[in-house]
């Protein structure tokens, strides 16, 4: 109940996304299911789906959006970036004590150039693997869903394919 209210609460103010990420985790620990969630709390599945990848944020970038030291939107832009990214992150935060857009296309730029360094002539397919993986990245930080990458990727793909035959 404490957790339903702490969700309801949030909703009805300017939202405080840890808290409500806890209690939202303490209803799937619960044994709430997405459903059950949605109807409980008022938020639509994707809200719900977008406030939960909070459990996958690196530790200190997590504990400095508890602080405020964070903006909430840094902190989801980041939570769905891949581990090894949210890892250069959270290192840069732990150095500089805050975490901004252009510190998230920064590492993002970081691995755009680790992917594609050394790559060959004999690895063209790992070049492409390389550098779509490193826009995968980019459009994640500019709050592009993985979804709608997938779809533009795809689509993408489809007109090369079509050009070169």
């Amino acid at each position: 109940e404490l957790a339903q209210i702490t969700v309801l609460a949030n909703s009805m103010r300017a939202t405080n996304p840890v808290t409500e990420w806890w209690a939202l985790d303490e209803l799937v620990q619960a044994g709430s299911r997405p459903n059950d969630l949605a109807r409980i709390t008022g938020l639509s599945p994707s809200t719900l789906k977008n406030r939960m990848t909070l459990a996958d944020l690196d530790g200190r970038i997590f504990e400095g959006l508890a602080r405020g030291d964070v903006p909430p939107v840094i902190a989801m832009a980041a939570a769905r970036l891949p581990r090894e990214v949210q890892d250069r992150l959270g290192e840069r935060f732990a150095e500089t004590g805050m975490l901004r857009k252009r510190d998230i296309e920064a590492v993002a730029t970081m691995t755009d150039g680790a992917a594609l360094e050394g790559a060959d002539e004999t690895g063209a397919t790992d070049d492409i693997a390389a550098e779509l993986r490193a826009l995968a990245v980019r459009a994640v930080a500019f709050g592009m869903t993985e979804s709608e990458w997938r779809t533009l990727a795809v689509d993408a793909f489809t007109s090369a394919r079509a050009q070169q035959e």
